[in-house]
Formats: C-alpha cells, sequence, structure tokens
C-alpha cells in the first residue's frame, strides 16, 4: 500500500558528485569528490536554522525589537545550514592533505570554493535527491 512516510524527511544522506567548475566530474588523484549530505527537510538543517533565527531574535531584544541582518550574517547561516548537513565526504584534498569530514573542515571548503558550497546547497535544498530509489539516495 502506497504511504505518505515514503516522502517523509530522514536525516539519512545522498551523495553529491562534485563538478568543477566546468561542469565536469571533480576527481583528486584520480578519485571522484563527493560529498554526502542530509537534506534540507532534516532534522538538522532546521535545528540550524532554528539556531540562527533565535540568534537574530536575541539581537533584537538588545536593540529594542530592532531586528537587523547584514549580508556577511546571512551568507554565514546559509553555510552554517550546508555544514550542519555534511555527513561525510571522500577525497576532499586541500594544499596536499586530504581533509577529515568536520565542521571546522567543511566550513572552510566551502568558504575557499563556492562552486563546491553552491553545489552542495542546491543539492540538499533538491528533494528529488534523497527519494528513495533516486541516483542520488
Amino acid at each position: 500500500m502506497a504511504d505518505l512516510r515514503a516522502f517523509a524527511p530522514t536525516d539519512e544522506g545522498a551523495n553529491l558528485e562534485v563538478k568543477d567548475p566546468g561542469g565536469e566530474l571533480l576527481k583528486l588523484e584520480g578519485k571522484q569528490v563527493t560529498i554526502k549530505l542530509a537534506s534540507h527537510d532534516s532534522s538538522k538543517w532546521k535545528k540550524s536554522e532554528q539556531a540562527a533565527f533565535n540568534r537574530r531574535v536575541k539581537a533584537a531584544q538588545a536593540r529594542q525589537g530592532r531586528v537587523s541582518i547584514t549580508a556577511a550574517e546571512s551568507e554565514n547561516d546559509r553555510i552554517s545550514n550546508v555544514v550542519a548537513v555534511t555527513l561525510g565526504w571522500e577525497n576532499v584534498i586541500v594544499g596536499g592533505e586530504v581533509l577529515a569530514c568536520n565542521p571546522e573542515n567543511a566550513t572552510a571548503v566551502y568558504r575557499e570554493f563556492p562552486f563546491i558550497f553552491e553545489q552542495a546547497e542546491n543539492f540538499a535544498t533538491n528533494r528529488e535527491n534523497f527519494l528513495k530509489g533516486s541516483a542520488a539516495a
């Protein structure tokens, strides 16, 4: 029997095959660079969004209710959301070093390489990538 739970968000991830800025699959030392991401519907993304919202509310309270957000803060929030759903990666090499996947390294990679950040954000926000039976899931 069909069931809507087949479409329910989970924290399980799907693999993004990273492409270089020219649109070709990105291979380093002959190996495909991949990033395992959870969906923007996941609890990890929601928790990150809520933390950003709560920071803004707290700051607004200190300014008599005036909400203010800079472009840099908005970008930081977007990066934080993607970092929160970055579950792992393979073959990420920077400066000759294979980087472990952790929040600090993910933040640094997404900041230094916008083409990777954009792909990761677009992938995480496309529900089709997380449907059972999709090529990515």
